[in-house]
């Protein structure tokens, strides 16, 4: 199964990102492979970015979650894009 989201960046640098569980968890950022563990994190400019999370259905044990978290010693801002 895909799922596929936006975030906004207002201010560049690396953002964080948290999963409770990456088993079963692919994850792209703007088509750009990132290796799914529990903390990951991206270097990201201004404006949107697209992530894509495939998911395994048959290898998960509980629903997919995905946090963005501030890093420590970086600036960046960013937020998922809701709604239109």
């Amino acid at each position: 199964m895909l799922f596929r989201s936006e975030v906004e960046v207002t201010t560049p640098g690396k953002l964080g990102l948290k999963t409770p569980d990456a088993t079963g968890v692919s994850v792209w950022i703007d088509g750009r492979p990132l290796t799914a563990q529990p903390d990951m994190s991206a270097e990201l400019s201004r404006g949107r970015h697209t992530i894509l999370l495939r998911v395994e259905l048959a290898l998960r044990t509980q629903p997919v979650r995905l946090e963005l978290i501030d890093l420590p010693g970086s600036e960046a801002v960013g937020r998922f894009v809701t709604g239109k």
